[in-house]
């Protein structure tokens, strides 16, 4: 069901996963996403009040217990201080796994949808979603769950300490969500992947995903990306 593929290119493998390719790229240049600029920056939108005091929803709220998450909050990771050299470099990434990813779209430019940063604290997990829609709780200029849908989906592993989650691939028949990936042991495939930091991993936005239980005290903190390929 799940089997390695060849390398693409330089530090760029694939994986079939279920019926979907997942990409991941390790990004050898430790300063383009922990540079003092970017991480102060990623600091201060973690401690804004309106991420900081935001409640979660019982239903739609994939970050479940301690940690934040800037998602649907009025600061967009690209524009953040310190972060247009990332940027670059991710926008070479997702262009590069395109074949692979998307190979229907011919733009050859990218438009970042929602970009966001998540910081897990010990005890906390994500439960099972996907990105074919807006959540519930979020309002997104221009866009509506009819026609949100991005052509892929990113996220970089910043800081991922020892005994950290673990991104937890679901093969999902019923389309079953907010649940924590131990609902769906012994009832669905499931694939385990342990990403280590400085790893961008690219999939498609179909793909239903959780992440297992952080176990550790210091956090562990991904960078998100929800991107379309445009002319």
């Amino acid at each position: 069901m799940v089997k390695e593929l060849v390398i693409l290119m330089h530090n760029i493998t694939t994986q079939k996963i279920f019926d979907y390719t997942v990409c991941r790229i390790l990004c050898e240049n430790k300063e383009l996403y922990k540079n003092k600029e970017l991480t102060n920056s990623v600091q201060m939108v973690f401690d804004s009040p309106v991420v900081k005091y935001r409640v979660r929803q019982v239903v739609g709220d994939s970050h479940k217990s301690g940690g934040y998450t800037s998602v649907g909050q009025p600061y967009p990771l690209i524009d953040l201080p310190g972060a247009a050299p990332l940027v670059d470099w991710l926008s070479e990434q997702f262009l590069k796994v395109k074949p692979k990813i998307c190979p229907n779209k011919t733009g050859n430019k990218i438009l970042y949808k929602r970009s966001w940063s998540n910081v897990m604290q010990n005890g906390s997990y994500g439960s099972i979603h996907n990105h074919t829609k807006i959540d519930n709780y979020i309002s997104l200029a221009g866009y509506e769950s009819k026609n949100f849908r991005p052509d892929a989906v990113g996220v970089l592993y910043v800081n991922v300490p020892e005994n950290s989650s673990n991104l937890v691939f679901v093969k999902n028949k019923k389309g079953v969500e907010d649940q924590p990936v131990e609902y769906f042991v012994g009832r669905e495939d499931i694939y385990w992947l342990n990403p280590t930091e400085g790893e961008f991993v690219i999939h498609s936005p179909n793909v239903w995903h959780g992440v297992s239980k952080h176990n550790n005290e210091l956090p562990r903190i991904v960078f998100v990306f929800d991107i379309d390929y445009v002319d």
